[in-house]
């Protein structure tokens, strides 16, 4: 039986850019690759984009978040099912109406207090029990491994997350390169350390990762940048 690797595709198309020779690899070696898509607001943007990723990870039906107004409501879609959510007014007022309010909550509440109130939901989701109280959101799969941004883990739209990630082996992969320069001045943010591997394309970010996330030597895998191995290979 192969094994079910979920991929979250956020924040944008670039994280599928840096992750899309290592993806083509597991499907080529049999590993059956899934895609979910967390972020409504960017359902337009990505749709020209969609056949090429449906197209590389070989299926025709991903994982959407089918209401703006609530992230733990997921359906699974093709291209023609998003095409025709993204464009109904329901759908549109919904992402609408998520604006007003995350415009009002960024005003009115500081974000020392929503970084706590990630902090915590990240804390409470290390115990199993937790875990097993939030399975009746219906994720339509069980995975061997997730890939995904582990920087995104402190961002408020990536909270729903939080209990099916933490549930199983998860990958990073980030969205850019050098990201260390980027994020130099970052705050230190706790994650969940259990079955997690920070894969990087060089040794360069990995300061920043273990500074910032309070990291160990056994969190890190050194992958090189997948392209550039690939061409070495060939010649």
């Amino acid at each position: 039986m192969s094994k079910k690797i979920l991929y979250i595709l956020s924040p944008s198309y670039a994280s599928y850019l840096q992750c899309k020779t290592i993806l083509s690899d597991l499907v080529v070696e049999g590993f059956k690759v899934d895609l979910l898509i967390p972020k409504p607001n960017g359902y337009s943007v990505l749709l020209p984009k969609l056949p090429e990723i449906l197209t590389n990870l070989k299926i025709n039906y991903f994982l959407i978040e089918s209401n703006p107004l609530n992230p733990f409501l997921r359906k699974l879609v093709n291209i023609k099912d998003l095409e025709y959510i993204a464009n109904t007014n329901k759908f549109k007022s919904q992402l609408k109406i998520r604006g007003i309010i995350d415009r009002i909550r960024n005003k009115i509440i500081p974000t020392q207090v929503t970084d706590i109130c990630l902090k915590l939901i990240r804390v409470l989701n290390t115990s199993s029990f937790s875990r097993r109280l939030l399975s009746r959101f219906n994720y339509y799969g069980k995975w061997d491994s997730i890939i995904y941004d582990i920087n995104e883990e402190n961002k408020l739209y990536f909270a729903s997350l939080i209990p099916l990630i933490y549930s199983h082996k998860r990958i990073h992969i980030s969205h850019g390169f050098d990201i260390s320069s980027t994020h130099f001045y970052s705050k230190k943010i706790w994650i969940y350390k259990s079955n997690l591997i920070i894969t990087l394309f060089s040794g360069k970010e990995k300061s920043f990762y273990k500074w910032i996330y309070s990291l160990e030597d056994r969190n890190f895998q050194i992958i090189g940048i997948p392209n550039h191995q690939n061409k070495k290979n060939k010649n």
